[in-house]
């Protein structure tokens, strides 16, 4: 009876994994299809980042920069002079094509760390140019930092390019902030660093993360399902097991509607309610506990990784779209501030003459960015809608608020 009992349970188990092991069809995913044509290189930004890389000769840490004294400084900067005259000419060619990340057959990543050293020898150029009075180079310096943004991030095969185009935007806004601090400008050159601000608007920032998106499903996604694919190819039983633990279809179609959600979120104003209605309704259809018993739970378990990235990215959105206008607001008020004597009582004092409309809050539904004239700052409402730009409210939430607010002077938030 017990003999029984076990060979009709082992049947049971078996027809369990051979009916879970069945396979979706496969989704419609035309819409991601991808037909890039490869510029010239010398039309090709990437290349000219790779010639400038092989180029460096010395290079401190990254924590290190820090503590260099400006004659080091120089120094460093001179010994790269190669290096940074053809990462120049990178910054200013027309495309992005990182020619590994499209040709590579397993997952890649961009040469992050090679990247970083290079903007941070770039930026400590241009500072070295605003501490010495040369403000017209420095200008120049921030639009090569802003151009190169737009054209990587409107090129990024993956949202980590994004997310690495975005640090050239900070780095140049920064610098923006680091003019107006200097008293140095001239309103001219001002005037000139302000048109290059607004020349990148957040409606550009939105429509390149979306395409950032969408290419992440052709050069990330895609060559991740093809090494489970091939770690998981087998015979006999083992084959029966495998299609049970994975459903490549599956798999790409529960990506595609992720996306599908994902990309709404990205294209409407930042919602926190409805990214923790996401997140619920992903947790509700991901296998529980014992997950390792569901069918496809090596699939859930890639979508499970990639979502926790993609949850972020409407946060990190909105702090970018504040930190540009608020960038954008500290130009402007300097401007209106040397013609007036004064700052502007209100946003709206700078319409139209420098800014081309009051700036909105990403993430107060399109209300105005707030600003207060006698504390000098302009800051956003974060994301649960609550903070209220004063920084004296205690150390312990200083690290998580002062990317939320700006001085109007461009001093550092304390």
């Amino acid at each position: 009876m017990i003999k029984r009992l076990l060979i009709l349970a082992g049947i049971a188990v078996a027809i369990c994994f051979v009916i879970g092991s069945i396979d979706a069809p496969p989704p419609d995913v035309s819409a991601f299809a991808r037909t890039t044509e490869e510029p010239a290189d010398e039309d090709n930004a990437y290349c000219g980042f790779v010639a400038a890389t092989n180029a460096v000769r010395r290079m401190p840490g990254a924590m290190q920069w820090e503590k260099l004294s400006p004659e080091e400084t120089d120094a460093i900067v001179d010994e790269n002079a190669e290096a940074l005259a053809l990462f120049q000419n990178a910054m200013r060619r027309a495309k992005w094509y990182d020619k590994a990340a499209r040709n590579a057959g397993g997952l890649y990543l961009p040469p992050m760390s090679d990247f970083a050293k290079m903007m941070k020898l770039y930026k400590a150029k241009v500072g070295r140019q605003i501490v010495r009075g040369e403000i017209a180079s420095a200008v120049e310096g921030v639009q090569d930092f802003l151009l190169l943004n737009r054209t990587m991030q409107g090129d990024a095969e993956s949202i980590v390019c994004w997310l690495l185009a975005g640090g050239l935007r900070g780095m140049g806004m920064h610098l923006a902030v680091q003019i107006v601090v200097s008293g140095k400008a001239s309103d001219a050159e001002l005037r000139k660093l302000l048109e290059t601000l607004l020349l990148t608007d957040t409606s550009m920032l939105r429509k390149s993360i979306l395409l950032a998106v969408d290419n992440d499903f052709v050069y990330y996604f895609e060559n991740a399902q093809r090494i489970v694919d091939s770690s998981m190819r087998c015979t006999g039983l083992r084959r029966i097991k495998a299609g049970f633990e994975y459903h490549p279809n599956r798999t790409r179609a529960l990506y595609v509607k992720m996306i599908g959600k994902v990309k709404e979120l990205l294209s409407n104003d930042y919602n926190k309610g409805a990214l923790q209605s996401f997140e619920d309704e992903i947790k509700s259809e991901r296998p529980g506990r014992f997950g390792c018993l569901a069918p496809n739970f090596v699939g859930w378990r890639l979508l499970a990784a990639l979502f926790h990235a993609w949850k972020d990215l409407a946060e990190h959105l909105a702090c970018s779209e504040f930190y540009l206008s608020a960038s954008e607001v500290v130009v402007a008020a300097e401007l209106y501030r040397r013609k007036t004597g004064r700052h502007p009582e209100s946003l709206a004092a700078l319409v139209p003459e420098f800014l081309p409309s009051v700036p909105t809050d990403p993430f107060d539904h399109g209300a105005a960015l707030k600003y207060d004239v006698e504390r000098g700052v302009v800051w956003t409402v974060g994301p649960d809608r609550d903070f209220t730009g004063d920084m004296q409210s205690g150390r312990k939430s200083y690290g998580r608020n002062r990317k939320y607010v700006v001085n109007l002077d461009g001093s550092e938030v304390k």
